[in-house]
């Protein structure tokens, strides 16, 4: 009779070992879209079967295994990082094109057509004030073209900075979330097998990916240091170590928590493609920009001081006007000059047209690196253009390196619903079947008992 209890007993284990295998399955497929979670599988053990030695045998509950595949995640937040500094590259570029934009008749390449034609019209009636005016009016349009591009990139810069400080109070508030799963993790001995705080552990690490480019240490208690390009402790345990950002310089900065730049040691993630177009992009656009109004500016007030106004005399004002030490391009201005003003005749044939034809031919003469200006807008327009295409080049291809890293780790450790169903139905089966013994053992015992009365 103490072998039969025994198998009832054992019979009744195995039912509730096959029922946390069920529970198991429901969890997998009710978690199969919740980002950061993993296929979980029950393990099972074989119980020791003798009967000589009075064991029954039958299944207990082994432990709960994670298809967790740390290789796999490593691979898809690199790439993710990647990806998303790609993603960050390709919208700052896109949204600085159509600063330099080279249609036929617009923007600064129009305005400095424009600009010098005036001055072959000049030629043709030197002693015109309204040809003379034309000029002026043509100086002013070419200065405002030039001075709207610089503000232009001045308002990217603006916004560089307001999306670092966005991507910054992104990057603390992950590192906030990540702190707390350490907390849960350092709090309770069984966390471990916890696949919920597993999994928001890893949701967390895979968004902070998107933001910066960092290296995940998991420590033997389950907690997770994180180091911020590989270098800066950002995560010790329940720690978190904020990053913050500095604009006051001339380059955008982001400070570890001492106040030390970090900005060297960052490459990935959207931060590192700010800080890039921030500081190198757009200051290199913006110093061609000067580059092409300061060069202008004193080769046309150069080339005018060395005639004569409508009076016979050398111009006493330049036509235009800047500031270096707040950039040429945005201070590019034309100085209030009346149409007498402008200097038309040479000085050895006053009331002729020799000046205005000098002037007209500077516009096609190599005044800038070997350019003329037109050219050296053109080179600066293009340089932008090939950046846009490199950078939406380097988008597609990073976006289908991560679409690839995100299917190789779920097919290694995501929630296959057909493989649930089939697991559903072999732990019915089990559970059945295990039912069925005890019940067949229950009528035993019954008939026994009915024996002893």
């Amino acid at each position: 009779m103490g072998n039969l209890l025994g198998s009832i007993l054992h019979g009744a284990s195995s039912m509730r070992a096959f029922e946390q295998g069920l529970n198991v399955v429901q969890s997998n497929v009710s978690n199969a879209q919740t980002p950061g979670y993993v296929k979980q599988t029950q393990d099972f053990e074989s119980l020791s079967f003798g009967l000589d030695k009075g064991l029954p045998g039958g299944v207990a509950l082994g432990p709960l295994l994670s298809a967790r595949d740390e290789n796999a995640e490593q691979t898809v937040r690199r790439q993710q990082s990647a990806s998303a500094s790609a993603d960050q590259r390709a919208s700052d570029l896109s949204q600085i094109e159509p600063v330099f934009d080279v249609t036929e008749g617009s923007g600064v390449a129009g305005a400095l057509s424009r600009f010098f034609n005036t001055f072959s019209q000049l030629s043709v009636a030197p002693n015109s004030n309204p040809s003379r005016q034309a000029v002026l009016d043509g100086a002013k349009s070419l200065a405002q073209s030039v001075n709207q591009s610089a503000s232009a990139l001045t308002t990217a810069s603006g916004v560089a900075d307001r999306d670092i400080t966005n991507t910054v109070d992104g990057i603390n508030r992950v590192l906030g979330q990540i702190a707390s799963s350490n907390v849960e993790f350092q709090k309770r001995f069984d966390a471990n097998k916890d696949p919920g705080l597993d999994a928001a552990l890893h949701k967390s690490l895979e968004e902070l990916s998107q933001f910066v480019d960092f290296t995940a240490l998991k420590a033997d208690d389950g907690t997770t240091t994180v180091l911020i390009g590989g270098q800066t402790p950002a995560v010790i345990g329940d720690k978190v170590y904020a990053l913050s950002q500095d604009f006051a310089g001339s380059q955008a900065r982001v400070l570890n928590v001492r106040g030390q730049d970090i900005s060297g040691q960052i490459g990935g993630g959207r931060i590192g493609a700010l800080l890039t177009t921030r500081n190198v992009t757009i200051p290199s656009y913006l110093n061609d920009l000067n580059n092409l109004a300061s060069s202008l500016a004193d080769s046309v007030n150069t080339a005018l001081s060395g005639g004569l106004d409508a009076g016979g005399n050398v111009p006493a004002t330049p036509l235009f006007t800047y500031n270096p030490a707040n950039g040429a391009a945005q201070t590019l201005n034309v100085n209030a000059l009346n149409p007498e003003d402008i200097a038309a005749a040479s000085a050895a044939a006053p009331g002729g047209n020799a000046n205005a034809l000098a002037l007209a031919d500077l516009g096609r003469s190599r005044q800038v690196n070997g350019f003329t200006f037109t050219e050296f807008y053109g080179n600066l327009a293009g340089r932008v253009g090939r950046d846009v295409a490199t950078a939406q080049n380097d988008q597609q291809s990073r976006g289908a390196l991560l679409t690839q890293a995100k299917s190789l780790r779920e097919a290694s450790s995501g929630v296959s619903i057909d493989e649930e169903a089939a697991k559903l139905i072999e732990f019915q089966k089990s559970y059945q079947a295990a039912a069925k013994m005890i019940s067949v053992l229950n009528d035993m015992l019954d008939t026994l008992m009915g024996i002893l009365k």
